[in-house]
C-alpha cells in the first residue's frame, strides 16, 4: 500500500513540474522581449521604462514597431549602426 502511495505521489509531483515548467516559458519570452525593447530605448535616448512596459505587455506589436523605428532612424541619420 505504501508504495502505490509513493508512486501516485511521485506521479503528482512530476505533473506539477511539467505544468509549471509549461506556465514559465511564455513569461521568460516576455521578460526577455521587455528587457530587449528597454535596451534598445536606452540606445536611442527613449524611455526605457515605457518601452520595457511595452515590450512585457504587447511584446509582438512593440517588436515591429521597434524595428520600424530603428528604420527610419537609420535612414534619417539620427542613429548610427550598431558596429560604429
Amino acid at each position: 500500500m505504501e508504495k502505490d502511495d509513493f508512486l501516485r505521489q511521485e506521479k503528482e509531483r512530476n505533473h506539477a513540474k511539467k505544468f509549471t515548467t509549461k506556465l514559465n516559458q511564455p513569461g521568460l519570452i516576455l521578460l526577455l522581449s521587455a528587457a530587449f525593447c528597454s535596451l534598445w530605448a536606452q540606445y536611442t535616448q527613449r524611455s526605457s521604462i515605457l518601452w520595457f512596459a511595452l515590450g512585457f505587455f504587447l511584446a509582438p506589436i512593440t517588436i515591429i514597431v521597434l524595428l520600424y523605428k530603428s528604420s527610419n532612424d537609420l535612414n534619417n541619420g539620427k542613429m548610427k549602426p550598431w558596429d560604429q
